[in-house]
């Protein structure tokens, strides 16, 4: 496309357009943001901090000192019950959700819970180590193999809020998990259509993706086990996907040598990221198959033609009526000149 010439682009799985509205009177590099600042409770005061371990719920998991105790310091990544939970655990242990035709309503049943990051108040993930990051994904790995076998769970979303533009109500980083009795539309819809591909093509939509555009403009960077693109159809200004090279339906498929290269690549998107847009508020979310993936009609499971990957969505503009009005996002920077600059650090 012209540089100066808006253009309508579709998403090939989930249906959904995109307006690409360059604005001549700015550069790729004047959609920066200042220190993303978050509403909320300061250092001193804060419940995520080492020392406050009783303001929390009672901690499901960690990753600890062997000496130290539960609920105690000595920590360096904690998981704990979300204390305003957007979903509540079903009084019994064997409910199980009722199908999705069985009307409108059902109980709010699921699982909310928090990690918190790290014990650094102000440390992001593009600041922390990266053995420290590699535990917080294998942290992330573990709590979805466990939360996968409840009965009640349909679908798992993991999701960052950074920066009070992104909604985020605390600065200490933290990530939430929340389970759910039902698929959600936009995911079940995208993952039909990527079924639908993969019966026709014959192969994951997922890796063909990653095969067609590790060598084009839109490629940010790539190591051997995961590729980072900007989509051909990005919604906001350095929209980033990382996705695996190996096929795998559910992010609870890594494997511990997995862990490292994804830390790695998580890092050098999210330094990438603050050097071209400043240090932008933003939202890191997993997208990946439903946890009970049922059988097609030509005998291959959901999970061979469904591809998880991170969607890193910064917020560098203001989501308006057009959007809410047509679900059709208008982002500003053409995604070809976004990962043009984005290589370029």
């Amino acid at each position: 496309m012209s540089s100066d010439q808006p253009e309508l682009r579709r998403d090939s799985l989930s249906g959904r357009w995109v307006l690409i509205a360059p604005d001549r009177a700015k550069r790729p590099s004047d959609y920066r943001s200042a220190r993303a600042a978050v509403s909320g409770r300061s250092r001193e005061s804060c419940p995520f901090c080492p020392g406050r371990e009783r303001e929390t719920p009672p901690e499901i998991a960690a990753v600890r000192d062997i000496a130290s105790a539960p609920d105690s310091t000595g920590w360096r990544i904690r998981v704990v019950p979300n204390k305003f939970p957007a979903l509540i655990r079903p009084a019994e242990p064997s409910f199980s959700s009722p199908d999705e035709a069985d009307g409108r309503a059902r109980p709010g049943f699921g699982i909310h819970e928090v990690v918190i990051d790290g014990p650094d108040h102000d440390r992001d993930w593009d600041e922390l180590p990266e053995g420290h990051l590699r535990d917080v994904l294998g942290v992330f790995r573990d709590r979805l193999r466990a939360i996968e076998r409840e009965p009640s769970v349909r679908y798992i979303q993991v999701f960052k809020n950074k920066g009070g533009k992104a909604g985020a109500s605390l600065r200490h980083p933290h990530t939430q998990i929340l389970a759910m009795p039902v698929v959600p539309g936009q995911v079940r819809d995208e993952v039909e259509a990527q079924v639908r591909y993969g019966h026709s093509s014959g192969s994951c939509p997922g890796c063909r993706l990653i095969d067609e555009e590790e060598t084009g403009p839109r490629l940010v960077c790539a190591g051997r086990e995961f590729v980072a693109l900007a989509p051909f159809a990005s919604r906001f200004p350095y929209e980033i996907h990382v996705r695996p090279r190996r096929h795998a339906a559910l992010f609870s498929a890594l494997s511990d040598d997995d862990l490292a290269p994804l830390a790695a690549t998580m890092k050098d998107v999210l330094r990438r990221l603050r050097a071209v847009a400043g240090d932008p508020a933003y939202h890191l979310v997993l997208r990946q198959a439903p946890v009970s993936s049922v059988s097609s009609e030509a005998g291959r499971s959901v999970s061979d033609f469904v591809h998880w990957r991170f969607e890193l969505l910064p917020v560098l503009g203001v989501i308006a009526g057009f959007e809410w009005g047509t679900g059709c996002f208008i982002n500003p920077v053409i995604p070809e000149k976004a990962a043009a600059a984005l290589r370029l650090i």
